[in-house]
């Protein structure tokens, strides 16, 4: 009878849990073909060409890697359209491809509050959210072609 009480609790315990592994477990991953560091030059003269998508630095959000030995760099963009912030990392993946994911976004004029992409928002907010982000941002930089 206890074996089965803790099997029980344990099976609702774990149910509980957020189980998703990974330093970024909901980020929306979309593999880039070129490498780390030409992607990384496209995202920076990007955002140096279009003034409108960086964050002021009163946020304190900086570009790049948070030390020499880290795997991410991370970007930091603001929505033109609505007052947003984005964020998204940049991380090697192969030879000649790197990853660019999607994190989360917020409002431009809050403190925190970041809402994770593909965890806090519902099935349909999620999908226009990674549409808008696919349009104003992958697009723009020409990472990405449209599936339609």
């Amino acid at each position: 009878m206890i074996q089965r009480v803790l099997l029980l609790m344990f099976l609702i315990l774990m149910a509980s849990c957020n189980l998703s592994a990974g330093s970024y477990p909901y980020a929306e991953i979309y593999l880039i073909k070129l490498p780390e560091e030409q992607l990384v030059t496209k995202i920076n003269n990007f955002k140096d060409n279009n003034i409108e998508y960086k964050v002021p630095s009163s946020l304190g959000l900086v570009d790049g890697k948070s030390s020499p030995n880290d795997h991410w760099h991370n970007f930091y963009f603001k929505n033109p359209k609505n007052n947003q912030i984005i964020k998204t990392w940049v991380r090697k993946n192969t030879n000649n491809n790197t990853k660019f994911a999607f994190i989360s976004i917020k409002d431009d004029t809050s403190l925190g509050h970041w809402k994770n992409i593909n965890k806090d928002f519902d099935t349909k907010r999620n999908k226009e959210t990674i549409q808008e982000f696919e349009s104003i941002i992958l697009k723009k930089i020409g990472l990405f072609e449209s599936q339609d």
